[in-house]
């Protein structure tokens, strides 16, 4: 995994002295609320929990085409700390707290709509990558690591105070699919046992700055 998103930079970055007047930065700030997340292993063993809601941030690289369609080609990285208590039913409640680290690299496209006033720049934006699931607790049921396949989807504007700067403001919707195959769910939740897919969803509002760089 770390040789691709190494791969990917490489790519980015040699376009970028190719044709660095196309690119632009965007730094990334916006809340992610709570999601919900259960599994039913038989009516009498199963497991609910929350990923709880918090501040995610991050930043992305955006190669700008000259293809007719005004769109661009993102790869962008974000992050956020969160906390997940979990309950878990068989013969007996459990229950455990997770402090979680949750990254996300993902690589794709936005889609611009021009309008009369070029200051305000709506957009879309469709993306794929992985989100890596870092999870701790102090007790003995441990913690571990996840990497699983995830996706996103995004809509906003982008409103241009000046040349090169401009406020964004977008809703943003990731996923992410934890595939547990027969293991334990994400593979460190104790005795919470899954045989099938996990799935986390994060709604998020925010926006951020976007910078046009190069000349």
């Amino acid at each position: 995994m770390k040789k691709i998103i190494v791969s990917l930079c490489l790519i980015v970055g040699i376009t970028t002295i190719a044709t660095a007047q196309n690119l632009r930065l965007n730094a990334y700030g916006s809340y992610a609320f709570n999601d919900g997340i259960n599994y039913y292993n038989t009516p009498t063993a199963y497991f609910n929990g929350t990923v709880e809601g918090g501040f995610q941030y991050g930043a992305g690289l955006e190669l700008m085409l000259h293809n007719g369609t005004h769109s661009g080609i993102e790869l962008k990285y974000l992050h956020q700390d969160s906390k997940a208590p979990f309950t878990y039913y068989n013969d007996g409640v459990k229950s455990q707290t997770f402090d979680l680290g949750i990254n996300y690299y993902m690589l794709g496209g936005n889609w611009y709509f021009k309008l009369n006033n070029e200051m305000i720049e709506p957009f879309i934006g469709l993306a794929g990558g992985v989100a890596n699931i870092n999870a701790k607790t102090s007790t003995a049921a441990g913690g571990g690591s996840k990497t699983a396949f995830a996706w996103e989807f995004k809509g906003g504007t982008n409103i241009w105070v000046g040349k090169k700067v401009g406020i964004k403001l977008q809703a943003d919707l990731l996923s992410s699919v934890a595939a547990t195959g027969g293991a334990y769910f994400w593979s460190y939740w104790g005795p919470v046992y899954a045989t099938t897919y996990s799935t986390l969803y994060q709604f998020s509002l925010g926006g951020g700055l976007v910078f046009k760089l190069g000349h």
